[in-house]
């Protein structure tokens, strides 16, 4: 887990403190599976370290040979299993042997969030992710431009097989009594059992809280409520 700049281990407590970033995609030394790339400096010094399962950070001596530039990346719960977003494509889930692609472009992060645009379900079933998809995403329109362009969006799938599960459409919009184009999504979380999507939305200065049912598709609207973060119990 990269932490500004630190990079620490809840399984051995272990941490690594500079300046630096994790955002880089290579084959793991130790095993030759897909995991997540460390460049971190201290006293003038760059060190490189890999992310392995159970949360082992290994220091290696150089940088991968080949490897991707992404920009968000999520281990799932088991370990087995990554997704991450490069930095120009579609999203990607690997188990070490298999890739699918997600149709999903996830842009760069604001400076500013609530919590990570890759969200894997307790179960490592389910994943929420934050990204652009023509055809899923609601669109706005440039008041200067007038022309209308796709907004980021949350979206369901279903983590084993890329299917779609959920993404927005006019049901919000009913739920709410507000064009989903006037609506902006603050934070998002799914339930531990991942049959539940929570939105925190905003319409202008209005905030408001919907529990969504993936599978039935049906919302529950609380009204004026202003969240900024979600936690499940």
């Amino acid at each position: 887990m990269c932490i500004r700049d630190s990079l620490y281990s809840l399984a051995t407590n272990a941490i690594v403190e500079g300046s630096g970033s994790c955002k880089k995609i290579a084959p793991s030394p130790k095993s030759d599976q897909l995991t997540v790339w460390c460049e971190i400096e201290y006293h003038n010094q760059k060190h490189y370290y890999s992310l392995e399962d159970r949360g082992v950070i290994l220091q290696e001596n150089s940088p991968p040979k080949a490897s991707e530039s992404i920009i968000e990346w999520a281990f799932a719960p088991d370990n087995r299993r990554l997704v991450f977003a490069p930095q120009d494509g579609k999203t990607v889930i690997s188990n070490g042997k298999e890739e699918t692609e997600i149709d999903i472009y996830v842009e760069t992060l604001p400076e500013f969030r609530t919590g990570s645009y890759l969200q894997w379900s307790e179960n490592g079933e389910r994943l929420l992710i934050y990204g652009k998809n023509d055809s899923l995403c609601p669109k706005w329109k440039d008041p200067v431009l007038g022309t209308f362009i796709t907004k980021e969006c949350w979206i369901v799938i279903d983590a084993n097989t890329g299917k779609i599960l959920w993404h927005p459409d006019q049901s919000i919009s009913e739920a709410i009594g507000a064009p989903l184009e006037e609506l902006n999504v603050t934070c998002a979380s799914l339930s531990p059992d991942s049959r539940w999507l929570a939105l925190c939305v905003r319409q202008g200065s209005i905030f408001s809280l919907i529990l969504i049912s993936i599978e039935e598709n049906t919302i529950r609207y609380y009204g004026s409520s202003h969240v900024l973060s979600l936690a499940w119990k």
